[in-house]
C-alpha cells in the first residue's frame, strides 16, 4: 500500500523537476551529441573533456585514470574536474552509442530530481500540510548557490547534503554505518568539496552517537564502524588517484566553511536581508555556503 501511495508523489517530483529545469535551462543541453554549450571556458569544458578522454582510453583498465591527457604520465579523472561516478555510470551508454558524447546536461537534470527527492524525504515527516511540504521542496530546489554553480555541474550535487541530513536526523539511520558509507563514497566519487561537507555531518553524528551512549560496547561499535568506513574510503581514494603527486594551485582551501553559514551567505547577491562581512578577494565567493539562507 505504501508503494501505491508513493506513486503520486513520484509523479509530482518528476513534474516539479521538469518544470524548474525548463525554467532555467535549454533542454538542448540534454542532447549527448550537443557539446557546443560546454565550449565557453568554464570548468564544465574540462569536466566533459576528462570524461570523454576516460571513455575513449582503451588502456584504462579498471583504473580511474587516463593517459590520453597529460601523456605519458596520465591524470586521474577526478583531477580533470570530471565526475568519476558519472564516468562509470555512463560508460555502457558511451560504448553502445559512440564515445563522442557529453552527459553534463543529464547530470544537471539528475541533480535537480535528487534534490527534490531528498528534500521530500527530509521534510515529509516535519511539515504539517501538503502545501508546506511542497513549498519546502521548491525552496530547496531554488537555492541561489545551486544555479551559481551551473558552470561546474559536479558542485550542483547539493542533494548529497540533504541525504546526509536525512541520515543525521534519524537515530536509527545515523547509527547505521552502511547509510553513512553510501553517502560518503558517493560524495567522494563526485567531488571532494562536497565530500568534506557531508564528512562534517558524519563526524558530528559520530560525536553525538559516542557521547549519547553510556554503554562501552555501544561506543566500541561506533568506533569500529567509523574505522571500517575510513578503510573503505581510503580504498576508493586510492583508486581515484588522489595519493599521486600533482601540481598545487595554492587555492585549495581558500574558500571557507564558516559556522555561520546557515544564516550569513558571504556573497551579497544571495540575500537582500542579511549583512555580510568583508572578505579577502579570493573568498568573495565562498563555495561552501550551500545552506545559506539566501532564498
Amino acid at each position: 500500500m505504501k508503494r501505491i501511495a508513493a506513486i503520486p508523489n513520484v509523479i509530482l517530483l518528476i513534474a516539479l523537476t521538469a518544470t524548474i529545469f525548463l525554467a532555467f535551462y535549454n533542454p538542448a543541453i540534454l542532447n549527448p551529441h550537443n557539446v557546443g554549450w560546454l565550449l565557453r571556458g568554464t570548468d564544465n569544458g574540462e569536466n566533459a573533456l576528462g570524461l570523454h578522454a576516460w571513455h575513449n582510453d582503451i588502456g584504462r583498465g579498471l583504473s580511474l585514470r587516463t593517459t590520453l591527457l597529460n601523456f605519458p604520465d596520465g591524470v586521474a579523472v577526478l583531477f580533470t574536474d570530471s565526475n568519476p561516478l558519472l564516468a562509470i555510470a555512463t560508460l555502457p551508454i558511451a560504448t553502445l552509442l559512440g564515445k563522442d558524447l557529453q552527459f553534463l546536461g543529464l547530470w544537471v537534470l539528475i541533480c535537480l530530481f535528487l534534490q527534490a527527492l531528498f528534500a521530500h524525504a527530509l521534510l515529509e515527516q516535519r511539515t504539517s500540510s501538503k502545501a508546506a511540504l511542497w513549498t519546502g521542496i521548491a525552496i530547496f530546489m531554488l537555492l541561489p548557490t545551486f544555479y551559481a554553480r551551473q558552470y561546474h555541474v559536479n558542485l550542483q550535487s547539493h542533494w548529497l547534503i540533504l541525504w546526509a541530513l536525512w541520515i543525521f536526523i534519524d537515530k536509527t539511520r545515523s547509527r547505521d554505518g552502511r547509510c553513512w558509507a553510501a553517502n560518503l563514497v558517493t560524495a567522494i566519487l563526485i567531488h571532494n568539496y562536497l565530500f568534506f561537507i557531508v564528512g562534517a555531518v558524519w563526524g558530528t553524528a559520530l560525536l553525538r552517537n559516542f557521547v549519547m551512549v553510556s554503554n562501552g560496547t555501544a561506543r566500541l561499535y561506533t568506533v569500529g564502524q567509523a574505522f571500517i568506513i575510513i578503510v573503505v574510503l581510503l580504498i576508493v581514494i586510492n583508486n581515484l588517484g588522489i595519493h599521486n603527486d600533482f601540481v598545487a594551485t595554492n587555492t585549495y582551501g581558500t574558500f571557507a566553511m564558516p559556522l555561520d553559514a546557515l544564516w550569513r551567505p558571504s556573497n551579497p547577491t544571495y540575500s537582500m536581508l542579511l549583512s555580510w562581512p568583508e572578505t579577502r578577494q579570493s573568498s568573495a565567493f565562498e563555495g561552501f555556503q550551500y545552506l545559506g539562507v539566501g532564498v
